[in-house]
């Protein structure tokens, strides 16, 4: 991208209108042409003042940012079709160069799948490096050894597996948009490797919001007079234990996300060879007993080494939630605390999971 006003100004983007204004009055004293007569000077100084004027009105400013997001996510999109396009043509160029087609055992390739959907993660790793050791042009298993790394959240080690399951079997379209998916990753360049720099940003302000918004549900749904709803397991919930429950979790996954503490959901959710992604079988388990989840979550992960940042972040916050509001129900009754405690999990993970689909989808389009 060329540069822009505030490059031309010396300021950042986010520069306040009074350093816009300092910076612009510092310049225009060194270039006036009734100081600096050079002809490089003036236009330098016509520079400067077409960029002043263009963001040092609110209005104008406001309109020139939105016309930087636009150039800049236009950018961001040709790139990724470029490293995708390039993906493809070494996939064509490797079928066009490859020797004698490769020998699949049927047999063991569905062995691995079956390995994969059992939730058996190691033994499936090991079969998978197996197979690729004795015959490495087998798509199959760089697509199982793409979907375990991409749950443990190695997303570089995840695009290498896609991208070779695509090269060695090109046709496959789901290997094509997996490697588009983590593309757009954030740290993740073409050749498919993190860089040493990237570090992923946390900010401070959604997670505030966040605290005070589920707070202020939980003492709310805690203090409202309502009569309880007499629901099976949980006589004590109102309407409003629900609801709050639910919107609760809702601004938990929606302002972590917003906030770079959880990851792509994507990149978390989507899979090339397993039907139920962890992500949605520990929302189906959480239908049942989201302590249950947890469990089985943990469980997984110590003994199958699938533990995935995002997803650990987002259970332990809607967790906390869960505390937050059986704290403020005990000041009503022990047995709606209790109560909350034990069940709330199941309403604000659902919650959660759609707050963090909706604001990672707009965080993408944005």
């Amino acid at each position: 991208m060329a540069g822009t006003h505030y490059d031309t100004l010396g300021v950042k983007q986010d520069a306040t209108q009074e350093e816009i204004k300092a910076a612009y009055r510092k310049l225009a004293r060194e270039l006036h042409p009734d100081v600096t007569p050079d002809p490089a000077a003036t236009e330098r100084f016509m520079e400067v003042q077409k960029a002043y004027e263009a963001v040092s009105d609110a209005g104008r400013r406001r309109t020139y940012d939105n016309l930087l997001a636009l150039q800049k996510q236009r950018l961001a999109e040709e790139k990724r079709m470029r490293e995708a396009e390039e993906l493809r043509r070494l996939a064509e160029e490797r079928m066009r160069d490859k020797g004698p087609s490769p020998v699949v055992d049927l047999a063991e390739t569905q062995r691995l799948t079956n390995l994969l959907n059992a939730g058996k993660f190691v033994e499936a790793e090991s079969l998978a490096r197996a197979m690729i050791a004795r015959e490495h042009r087998q798509p199959v298993p760089h697509a199982v050894l793409g979907d375990i790394a991409r749950l443990r959240g190695e997303v570089a080690e995840a695009l290498q597996h896609y991208s070779m399951a695509a090269q060695y079997e090109p046709k496959n379209l789901v290997y094509q948009r997996k490697c588009e998916e983590l593309l757009a990753s954030p740290g993740v360049g073409a050749a498919g490797k993190k860089a040493a720099e990237y570090v992923p940003q946390v900010s401070v302000g959604p997670l505030l919001v966040v605290g005070f918004v589920v707070i202020a549900a939980a003492v709310f749904a805690a203090l409202n007079p309502m009569a309880p709803l007499k629901i099976v397991l949980v006589p004590e919930w109102t309407i409003w234990t629900l609801v709050s429950l639910f919107v609760s979790g809702v601004v938990v996954g929606s302002g972590m996300a917003a906030a770079g503490a959880l990851g792509n959901f994507d990149t978390t959710a989507g899979t090339a060879m397993m039907k139920v992604p962890l992500p949605v079988r520990i929302g189906l388990l959480s239908i049942a007993w989201f302590w249950l989840a947890v469990g089985v979550y943990f469980f997984f992960g110590q003994t199958q080494n699938t533990f995935n940042r995002s997803l650990s972040v987002l259970l332990g916050a809607v967790a906390g939630t869960v505390v937050v509001f059986a704290l403020a129900g005990w000041s009503r009754s022990g047995d709606l605390a209790l109560q909350t405690l034990l069940w709330g999990g199941n309403v604000a993970y659902f919650g959660s999971l759609a707050g963090w689909y909706v604001a990672d989808s707009l965080k993408r389009q944005g």
